[in-house]
């Protein structure tokens, strides 16, 4: 992302509440996985973890999930299959990318820059945004009959999603959608941001 001094965000405790309040991310993947496309993308709701305790993640970690029908789950599915692993778990070797996108932007006209267009004119229209790149390492839950807190429904830290758990809702039907999810956790890497 192309960073400016002036609007350029690196305060974790600020790319955290935006992550918070602006949780539906695009999470892009490289895998190479023929015939599935190298790099893809998918917008997925976001839970962010900040486990003190984590001594070796400064930045916290993302949890969230995506359907196997997917494009993109199906091309992790079959990545991660090739290597016949008996478990449950399984890091991706390349970085993944979340991106994080305020819902707020417009297009800015030269007309307002009231000092600098009439003394230079050097003036150009832009767009104003907010928005905060996540990169990091991804650990892929193929079987998620063995943890629905993955999913990240058990903590959110949303008043209007803490109305509801996973316990709420019959158990065989959350059996049923969770044969059809894989999970996905980030361990956060880097992290910042442009907020104007």
């Amino acid at each position: 992302m192309h960073l400016l001094s002036h609007n350029a965000e690196h305060k974790l405790d600020v790319l955290h509440q935006f992550i918070r309040a602006n949780s539906l991310g695009v999470v892009t993947t490289a895998i190479r996985c023929p015939p599935f496309p190298l790099l893809q993308a998918s917008h997925i709701p976001w839970v962010i973890d900040i486990v003190e305790e984590d001594v070796g993640s400064l930045y916290g970690r993302l949890r969230g999930h995506m359907a196997r029908q997917n494009p993109q789950a199906k091309s992790i599915i079959e990545y991660v299959s090739q290597f016949g692993s008996d478990s449950n778990e399984i890091w991706l070797p390349e970085d993944v990318l979340v991106m994080f996108n305020g819902l707020m932007h417009h297009y800015i006209t030269p007309k307002f820059h009231k000092e600098t267009k009439p003394n230079t004119g050097k003036v150009v229209p832009t767009w104003d945004y907010d928005a905060v790149q996540v990169y990091g390492k991804a650990r892929v839950y193929i079987d998620m009959q063995s943890d629905t807190a993955i999913m990240g429904y058990e903590s959110s830290d949303k008043p209007e999603t803490r109305a509801w758990k996973v316990s709420d809702a019959p158990a065989r039907y959350i059996d049923l959608l969770t044969k059809n999810l894989i999970g996905i956790e980030i361990k956060i890497t880097c992290m910042d941001g442009r907020i104007s």
